[in-house]
């Protein structure tokens, strides 16, 4: 005989950790049936029952009944003592017979609290599971719980789940405090960190970006117009190439917004990351132009299909712009593009055109 509070201490367990009652009365009773075993050493089966009605819990123990003599606490039971219970019963029948254990506090005392608890929480990383798998590639918001050097650790808003987002995941740059709430990117879910289930996640890669535009540009979702590949050095710049598919909608247009405000609500989540959005051309010379942006002065685009390989002569005024800081415009440039982009200054055309005259 159990009292009334425990039945209500089940709802507001249930409640905190989103279950409903019938599955945390699951686990509660097979968290009683382990901790009695535990607790009694005894072979047989024991199934136990909640009956929250008659504010009971009813312990079922199940006999394979055997010829002769049975074993102590084996689950056994003798033709004679089955019949008692079940008129009829004969060798080899499995029958069922509920009983009840005055000592039921002891037994509480002991294991019942640590085996619940364990069930309760084996159904609650089942449901965050269940929750998240729907999630991957999906932004979500996470509260940073702990930094240190080579991750930072988050759990997901409203789910409790643990987050790890890993040096190569963070954005260059930016500083991430206990506390923080953020938005990320799930990548992968995991199971493998002791046996908890966790999200890995990332503001750093491509995706993360592709997710920022979708909720910016409703002409992304509605599949007006469309991202053909972003290339992008976290935390510095990113390249995003896009086309539509609708003559009437400017993809590019679409993207920056009036007044830019789309692509500034997207730089400012990424720490003011630079974003350069670049029209698709099914034209080689004109697509390699534009994804040098934003270097204004291209004067000539020469193109090596067959190895991929483009020789771009810029105006002596937008080398530096084009070649970007360390390499970074050309390189981003190339990755995007699919090409090996080649920058050459004009003013250094003209000296080599120039020594061939004198010669």
């Amino acid at each position: 005989m159990v009292n009334r509070a425990f039945f209500d201490t089940l709802a507001e367990l249930a409640k905190e950790k989103r279950l409903d009652k019938e599955t945390l009365i699951q686990a509660v009773e097979a968290g009683l049936e382990s901790a009695y075993k535990r607790t009694y050493l005894e072979n047989r089966k024991v199934r136990v029952l909640l009956n929250e009605e008659k504010n009971e819990v009813e312990f079922i123990a199940y006999y394979v009944v055997v010829e002769g003599d049975p074993q102590e606490k084996s689950g056994e039971i003798s033709v004679e003592e089955a019949q008692d219970i079940r008129p009829g019963a004969k060798v080899g029948d499995v029958i069922s017979d509920s009983f009840t254990i005055d000592d039921f506090s002891r037994v509480a005392a002991k294991n019942v609290i640590q085996v619940i608890m364990q069930k309760i929480n084996e159904a609650h990383k089942k449901l965050i599971s269940e929750e998240m798998k729907g999630k991957e590639g999906e932004l979500v918001r996470a509260v940073v719980r702990n930094v240190d050097k080579e991750k930072v650790t988050v759990e997901i808003v409203q789910t409790q789940m643990k987050g790890i987002m890993l040096t190569r995941d963070q954005i260059q740059g930016e500083v991430y405090t206990p506390g923080n709430n953020i938005l990320v990117c799930v990548k992968k879910l995991s199971d493998t960190q002791k046996n908890e289930p966790t999200a890995y996640v990332t503001r750093a890669n491509s995706l993360f970006v592709r997710k920022l535009l979708e909720r910016e540009v409703p002409e992304l979702k509605a599949n007006l117009i469309g991202i053909r590949n972003i290339a992008r050095t976290a935390g510095v710049r990113t390249k995003v190439v896009v086309f539509s598919n609708d003559y009437n909608v400017d993809p590019v247009y679409s993207c920056l917004g009036r007044g830019s405000e789309r692509i500034n609500n997207v730089s400012r989540e990424l720490n003011d990351e630079r974003i350069d959005i670049i029209r698709y051309s099914t034209d080689p010379k004109e697509f390699i132009a534009n994804c040098l942006s934003p270097a204004k002065t291209i004067k000539d685009v020469s193109i090596d299909n067959d190895n991929k390989i483009a020789r771009v002569l810029v105006g002596d005024d937008s080398y530096a712009t084009a070649v970007g800081k360390g390499g970074s415009n050309a390189r981003l440039a190339s990755k995007v593009s699919d090409y090996t982009i080649k920058i050459i200054k004009n003013s250094d055309v003209m000296l080599d055109d120039g020594g061939s005259d004198n010669q």
